[in-house]
């Protein structure tokens, strides 16, 4: 074969790769794959056919994908203002809220007293109990509706009549020590 491949001017070394990778008809495997336990890559496209080998892992591949499907959730589809029980913390039961805004796997969660709350879709389950939402606003009034008496103090002010009464209170028991 080399006196063959110096002959005709073809590389020697791709003439010794395709000698091995041609498989024997004994064993139906070229020596590269028995050596290497696949076909190493050559000049000349090849037709993959399954070996035994090759089923063999398919089929293991098939049974762990298969495994793995098994426990594999389905990802929720949240859509705004919709009810859920969502978990506030690891070790703390669910409590309800709904669902202000969702983005994919991230929503944010509005629970029962107002506070709202960022959750990935794997602590938030839905639910068809209807959630009431508190507001935690305090209702607001204008100038016009304060009693006109009422004057608030700055705080410099109250703290200033604070300690005016304390040291009067000192200064009259300095004064008079038998009386409290």
């Amino acid at each position: 074969m080399m006196v063959k491949c110096l002959n005709s001017r073809t590389d020697q070394y791709e003439a010794l790769l395709e000698l091995r990778n041609t498989p024997r008809q004994d064993t139906g495997l070229s020596p590269a794959q028995m050596m290497f336990g696949r076909e190493t890559r050559s000049v000349l496209p090849l037709v993959q056919k399954k070996s035994p080998r090759n089923q063999k892992l398919d089929a293991r591949k098939d049974c762990i994908k298969k495994s793995y499907d098994r426990s594999d959730r389905i990802k929720l589809k949240l859509e705004n203002s919709q009810p859920v029980y969502f978990r506030h913390k690891p070790d703390k039961p669910w409590r309800k809220g709904v669902v202000t805004e969702s983005n994919d796997p991230n929503c944010i969660v509005t629970s029962k007293d107002g506070a709202q709350y960022k959750r990935n879709s794997e602590h938030i389950r839905p639910t068809s109990i209807p959630v009431q939402i508190r507001d935690k606003s305090p209702e607001r009034t204008t100038v016009q509706e304060q009693p006109a008496d009422t004057h608030v103090k700055e705080p410099d002010q109250r703290r200033s009549v604070q300690n005016r009464h304390a040291w009067n209170q000192r200064l009259h028991q300095l004064q008079d020590p038998g009386a409290k």
